[in-house]
């Protein structure tokens, strides 16, 4: 395994772009979209173009496992205790769809079924501040709690009953959930539709790209701010910074997409250059000072470590 090894340094605009070259980390058996890593940087799960064949692979043992192979899209979250995959997938028809709530077990590989719900559903929000995950209904609210018998919440979490509201994604808007429920308040941004999106590990804030192809963020429900164009925003894991695939933009177009890191000032600097191959779906590995991206229609993981 060769990693790319990168000096990072934040600069008040973006900085000039390092060349990197490097080769495959990880080949995998489907094209990779809509990433998301466990809390331990073990497992990484995700699906293809057309959002179906949800997968996990074990970036230990290199191992790939089919968790589903319907419709899945961004619904899909990674529970605290990282021993299962929480997702919903749509089955039925048009006329009579239907959402169904699992848990994929990495212990013994097997899927349990936890709800069901008439029609659609928006995209799964999970709330790391009291394990609660939220999906809108029709014209409201679905709330449900994580019970995990081998996990506590910290005390921090515990402090989750005086915050103002909840942030609940669709494919339309990123919304903003409060007086238990009652007020619910589309954050603004260029209304195309939500592409991607991640909640902050510690749930206040939201990051978000629409199909478009800008990134916006907002925190405890204030007004949303537009960050840059680009696609695929993931937050740290521990500090106000987010990394994205930074688009090249040549008049109102994008050229390429390129890996690039952000913070909440709008400060930002390219991690990689080259983007006639379109570097896309970054995620930081937790405590290893890493980020993992591919290339767009492509099969490849690359890793790249960078020092601040």
């Amino acid at each position: 395994m060769k990693l790319l090894f990168l000096l990072w340094v934040l600069a008040p605009v973006a900085s000039a772009i390092t060349p990197t070259k490097g080769e495959a980390w990880l080949r995998l058996n489907s094209h990779i979209e809509q990433s998301k890593i466990d809390r331990k940087g073990n497992f990484l799960a995700y699906v293809d173009k057309l959002g179906t064949s949800l997968r996990i692979a074990n970036l230990v043992t290199k191992d790939i496992y089919l968790v589903s192979e319907e419709f899945v899209g961004t619904s899909f979250f990674w529970a605290p205790d990282n021993k299962r995959l929480i997702y919903t997938k749509t089955l039925g028809d048009a006329k009579n769809p239907r959402t169904d709530l699992f848990a994929f077990d990495l212990g013994n590989k097997t899927n349990v079924k936890i709800d069901s719900f008439e029609g659609q559903t928006g995209t799964i929000s999970f709330d790391p501040r009291d394990n609660k995950f939220f999906l809108m209904h029709q014209n409201s609210v679905i709330s449900k709690k994580l019970e995990m018998p081998d996990s506590r919440l910290a005390k921090w979490q515990a402090r989750i009953h005086g915050t103002n509201g909840r942030i609940v994604a669709t494919q339309n808007a990123i919304t903003y959930v409060s007086q238990r429920g009652t007020k619910l308040e589309k954050m603004q941004d260029d209304g195309t539709g939500v592409e991607s999106f991640d909640i902050s590990p510690d749930g206040s804030s939201v990051v978000w790209s629409t199909q478009s192809g800008k990134i916006y963020s907002s925190s405890q429900g204030k007004p949303s701010l537009f960050l840059d164009f680009g696609r695929d925003p993931k937050w740290h894991p521990v500090k106000d910074l987010i990394v994205y695939s930074g688009a090249h933009m040549i008049g109102n177009k994008a050229s390429g997409y390129d890996i690039k890191v952000i913070n909440l000032q709008g400060e930002s600097t390219w991690l990689t250059n080259d983007s006639y191959l379109n570097q896309r779906w970054p995620v930081w590995v937790p405590g290893q000072g890493k980020v993992i991206y591919t290339k767009a229609d492509t099969t490849d993981l690359y890793m790249l470590e960078f020092k601040k």
